[in-house]
C-alpha cells in the first residue's frame, strides 16, 4: 500500500495522513488477504479432508484479538502484495481510514481499548467492547468482498456452463413403533385412506391389512395411497386420492412396510414438477453476491463463493422441507411427534460429471489443484461429496452412488439425515435402457428400481430413530439425575410417560429389528457394496 491508498478511494487529506501514520497496520491486512491463496494450497497439500467437500470459511476470519497493539514487524511490510489485493484495499481502506458510517465507532472503540484507557473497564466490559469491535471489522470485510474480481476459484463458485442438475424425486420415511400405532390409525381415518382402495384382494381395508401385518400374518408391505393435487389432469390409478399437495410436487405414492409385529414404516415417493425438479439447478448457475449473516451470536462477511454455496443448499432444503412438512401433517408419527427430521432419500442427475470415471489431470500443478478444488466446492455446494473415500454401489442401479449424510461439517445440510442417490444422466440413462421404454423415462425406471429396495430405506430411518432416541434418553437421563425432588405433578407424569414411551418402542424395535435381519437381511444388502472411491482429478479447461 502507498500514500495514495486514501486518495484512490475518495478520502479527505487528514485520511491520508492517517493512512501514512498507520502504513504498517494497512499492509498487514493486505497481506493476511493476500496469503488467502499460498495458505489454501497449503492446506490442500497438507490434507484433503475436506468438511463436506470443501473448506469452511473460518468464523475468526477478519477478528482482532483482545489487544490494541497492532504493529507488525519489518519484515512483513516487505513482503509484495498482489496488485488485485492492492487494488481491492485502494478502494476499500482498512476499518477506520475513512468516513464510512463504521469508522467513526470503529475509531472510539479502539481509543478505548488503547493504552492506560483499558484498564479503566473491567474484563468482561472489555471483551464486549472488542467482540462490538469485530463486529465492525466484518462491515469493512465485506465492503472488501463486493469490489473483488469474478474470476478467481477462491473468492467465487465457478460453475462449468454446460453442468447442469436435476432433483429426479424424494423419498421420505416416517416410522410407527407401538406407541404411535393410534396416530396412524387417526391419520388413515382422517385422510380416506382406510377404505378399500389399493388393498390386497383378500383384505376389507387398509387397517385390516395393517391389523393383519402387525399380527404377522399379513403382507410385508402393501400401497397405503396415491395422492394427486385437486386439479390435476393426471392419471395414475382409480384409487388416487385427490388432496392438497405443495406447489413442487404433482404426485405422492405412499407404501406402508412392515418391519417384524411392532414396527411400521411408511414410505412416501414424492415425484417434483417440471419447474422444481430445474429449479435447484437455475439457483446454482445465478449470480451471487456477498452477504452478511448471523452464525452462533458472530456477525460473518461471506464472499460470493460461500455466499453461493449457502443460497444453494438452502434451495436444496426447501424441497426437503416441504416435502416433510407434508407428510408430518398428514402421516404423523415418531419423527414428527417428536419434532425430528425424517429421513429422506434424494435423486440427483448431472449431465457433465460422472462418478464412475475417471479423468486425470493436465495442466501445471497449481491450475489443476485449483481448479480441483473448485470442482469439489460446486459439487458441495448442491450437496454432493465427488471425493468421498468410499462409495456404497448396486448393481441394479448402474451409474449411481450411494451417499451417506456428512454430519462433520458447518453448512446448511450438515444437519440433515439425508441420503443422496445421484450419478451422471447419461451413464444412468444407458444402465436403465430397457426399464426406460417400460416405465417411460430414466426417472421413472430409477423410482421403480428404488421401489424394490422398499425395505432398506425403513432401515436406514431406523438407524436414525435410534441415534435421535439415544440423545432424547440422556436429556431424560440427566434432567431426571440433576432435579431429582424438584419435579412437580405434572413434570413427573410426562417424565415417566417419556421413559416408558422409550423403553417400550426400543425394546419392540429390537427385537423386530432382529427377527427382519436374520430372515430379510442377507436379501436387502445383498446387492449393495462398499467401494473405495478412486480419487478422480479435473482437466481443467
Amino acid at each position: 500500500m502507498n500514500i495514495f491508498a486514501a486518495t484512490d478511494g475518495g478520502q479527505p487529506s487528514s485520511t491520508i495522513r492517517r493512512a501514512s501514520r498507520r502504513r504498517a497496520r494497512g499492509v498487514g491486512a493486505a497481506l493476511a488477504w493476500d496469503t488467502k491463496a499460498s495458505w489454501f494450497v497449503k492446506r490442500f497439500l497438507e490434507q484433503l479432508h475436506f468438511t463436506t467437500g470443501g473448506l469452511r470459511q473460518s468464523v475468526a476470519h477478519g477478528r482482532v484479538a483482545e489487544t490494541t497493539s497492532m504493529d507488525i514487524t519489518p519484515r512483513e511490510s516487505d513482503l509484495p502484495i498482489s496488485p488485485e489485493i492492492e487494488r481491492v484495499f485502494d478502494l476499500i481502506p482498512e476499518a477506520g481510514e475513512g468516513y464510512r458510517w463504521y469508522d467513526y465507532p470503529y475509531r472510539f472503540l479502539s481509543w478505548l481499548l488503547f493504552g492506560w484507557r483499558r484498564r479503566l473497564f473491567p474484563n468482561s466490559v472489555r471483551t464486549w467492547l472488542n467482540d462490538r469491535l469485530n463486529d465492525l471489522l466484518q462491515f469493512n470485510e465485506h465492503e472488501r468482498h463486493k469490489v473483488m474480481g469474478r474470476d478467481s476459484v477462491l473468492e467465487n463458485l465457478l460453475v462449468p456452463p454446460d453442468e447442469h442438475v436435476r432433483v429426479g424425486g424424494l423419498w421420505v420415511v416416517e416410522l410407527f413403533p407401538p406407541t404411535e400405532l393410534p396416530a396412524l390409525e387417526r391419520a388413515m381415518k382422517r385422510n380416506g385412506w382406510s377404505k378399500p382402495r389399493a388393498v390386497p384382494p383378500h383384505e376389507s381395508d387398509n387397517l385390516a391389512t395393517l391389523e393383519r401385518s402387525r399380527s404377522q400374518w399379513g403382507s410385508r408391505w402393501w400401497r397405503l395411497a396415491d395422492v394427486l393435487p385437486p386439479k390435476s389432469n393426471r392419471f395414475y390409478s382409480f384409487h388416487a386420492h385427490k388432496m392438497r399437495l405443495p406447489e413442487s410436487f404433482d404426485m405422492v405414492e405412499i407404501r406402508a412396510v412392515q418391519i417384524g409385529q411392532g414396527l411400521t414404516a411408511a414410505v412416501a415417493y414424492f415425484t417434483p414438477t417440471d419447474e422444481a425438479r430445474k429449479s435447484l439447478d437455475a439457483v446454482w448457475h445465478a449470480a451471487h453476491e456477498p452477504m452478511l449473516v448471523w452464525e452462533n451470536g458472530r456477525l460473518i462477511p461471506l464472499d460470493r463463493k460461500y455466499a453461493a454455496i449457502r443460497r444453494i443448499q438452502a434451495q436444496r432444503r426447501m424441497l426437503r422441507t416441504e416435502a416433510r412438512d407434508w407428510l408430518a401433517g398428514k402421516l404423523p408419527g415418531s419423527f414428527a411427534a417428536n419434532n425430528e427430521q425424517q429421513l429422506v432419500l434424494e435423486l440427483l442427475l448431472l449431465d457433465e460429471f460422472d462418478p464412475t470415471t475417471v479423468v486425470f489431470a493436465e495442466g501445471n500443478e497449481r491450475d489443476v489443484r485449483f481448479a480441483r478444488a473448485n470442482q469439489m466446492d460446486v459439487y458441495r455446494a448442491v450437496g454432493i461429496d465427488i471425493h468421498d473415500f468410499e462409495e456404497i454401489k448396486a448393481k441394479s442401479l448402474p451409474g449411481l452412488i450411494l451417499s451417506q449424510p456428512d454430519r462433520r461439517g458447518r453448512d446448511i445440510l450438515a444437519d440433515d439425515p439425508t441420503w443422496t442417490l445421484w450419478g451422471n444422466t447419461a451413464t444412468v440413462a444407458a444402465g436403465f435402457e430397457r426399464e426406460r421404454e417400460l416405465f417411460g423415462g430414466t426417472v421413472a425406471a430409477v423410482g421403480h428400481k428404488v421401489d424394490n429396495f422398499y425395505e432398506l430405506l425403513p432401515m436406514l430411518a431406523i438407524v436414525e430413530y435410534l441415534g435421535n432416541a439415544d440423545a432424547r434418553y440422556a436429556r431424560l437421563r440427566d434432567r431426571a439425575s440433576t432435579r431429582h425432588g424438584k419435579f412437580r405433578g405434572r413434570a413427573l407424569r410426562n417424565l415417566r410417560r417419556s421413559f416408558l414411551t422409550l423403553s417400550l418402542n426400543i425394546t419392540s424395535i429390537h427385537r423386530d429389528v432382529n427377527e427382519f435381519w436374520q430372515s430379510h437381511g442377507p436379501v436387502v444388502i445383498s446387492d449393495f457394496r462398499i467401494h473405495e472411491s478412486r480419487q478422480r482429478k479435473l482437466s481443467p479447461a
